[in-house]
């Protein structure tokens, strides 16, 4: 059978394509295509039979005349390739090429595509959000990454798929142990955002001679954190720069604290799961969370919820670093991974069975 899979981004930034390429793979009779939407022609990702660029028109992805230009042709282009194809199903990655094709689904694949919601959109436009209700009701399965997801979307039965990259090693991770050493290490890992919480730690940082705060990932834009730590020159906040996955391990190792703390005040991070909880989990490190967010129910007392705005010192984290118990952080920290991979097995085996089904 033939499979579409629609990604309205580059496969590079969409990690979560790997478990459905996984799928199709252990899936006898499948041949799948990727049309992607191409952002980023600079990373020349492959463009050939079974990987299908949409170009982006101009070349900034941020511009908004851009953005409008790219959106309002994309329905277009997309259902060309898919005309042109005739597929059996189709796998819909994320929530804007299913709501800019949401027509077209439910007339000519009704019961015969996935839907995957990975963050929130533009639930709050009322045409946008009727657009995703006759998406999620005409879909053949609804997945979401976070089950926090059903508070801004449409009433449906949706399947959660953990963003779950566990690294292809037999070894396990060593057992969490607390750090020996009476300074803590706090770590950012992955792309730089969310200025005004990282700007409010490490002035808490800075003040507090128990700590360290060292960022690994790219910063885009101004570059405000990158010149005002380098400005600092302070041994305790350094910026590490970029980093490469096989580094992670040895990141983790050496922090003591995993910051994931970017505020409740929206949707996107009120809602969402950071990769970071399963990092964390997999790696043994405490989150510090911001209060209020999934984040902070998912990982209940063995994360630290801190109000970054309002926060005035460091204490209570120290303290509460201090009376973990190492025991029952282990395992927290296992139940987090085999409850993730329990889930992602069963939506797997689901979407074998629908695929079987439509052959």
């Amino acid at each position: 059978m033939k499979v579409a899979v629609l990604l309205y981004q580059n496969m590079r930034h969409a990690p979560f394509l790997k478990f459905y390429e996984r799928i199709f793979q252990e899936t006898e009779g499948v041949d799948y295509d990727v049309i992607y939407l191409d952002r980023h022609p600079e990373l020349n990702e492959p463009n050939d039979e079974h990987h299908i660029p949409i170009s982006w028109i101009g070349k900034d992805d941020h511009n908004i005349f851009t953005k409008v230009l790219s959106g309002a042709t994309y329905p277009f282009r997309a259902k060309k390739i898919l005309g042109a194809k005739k597929y059996d199903f189709v796998f819909v990655l994320t929530t804007m090429p299913g709501v800019f094709l949401a027509n077209y689904l439910t007339h000519n694949y009704f019961g015969k595509y996935l839907f995957d919601v990975r963050d929130y959109t533009k639930e709050y436009i009322k045409t946008y959000f009727n657009a995703e209700t006759r998406v999620v009701q005409n879909a053949a399965i609804n997945v979401i990454s976070s089950p926090e997801y059903v508070n801004f979307l449409p009433p449906a039965d949706y399947h959660v798929c953990h963003n779950l990259n566990i690294p292809d090693s037999e070894e396990q991770p060593a057992r969490f142990r607390k750090s020996s050493s009476e300074r803590l290490v706090v770590a950012y890992v992955g792309n730089i955002q969310y200025a005004n919480y990282c700007m409010n730690l490490i002035k808490l940082v800075e003040k507090d001679e128990r700590f360290e705060f060292h960022f690994y990932g790219p910063e885009g834009g101004s570059l405000e954190i990158t010149n005002y730590v380098n400005a600092l020159n302070n041994p305790r906040i350094t910026m590490k720069g970029r980093f490469k996955p096989e580094d992670k391990e040895k990141i983790f190792g050496c922090s003591d604290l995993i910051f994931n703390c970017y505020g409740n005040d929206n949707n996107i991070v009120k809602y969402a799961i950071s990769n970071k909880y399963y990092d964390a989990a997999y790696y043994r490190r405490p989150l510090i969370v911001s209060p209020d967010t999934a984040m902070s129910r998912l990982s209940d007392r063995f994360a630290f919820p801190i109000d970054l705005k309002i926060t005035g010192n460091l204490n209570s984290l120290y303290e509460w670093y201090g009376r973990i118990d190492s025991e029952q952080f282990e395992q927290y920290c296992i139940s987090v991974i085999d409850s993730a991979a329990a889930d992602n097995s069963k939506l797997e085996k689901l979407i074998k069975d629908k695929l079987y089904e439509c052959r």
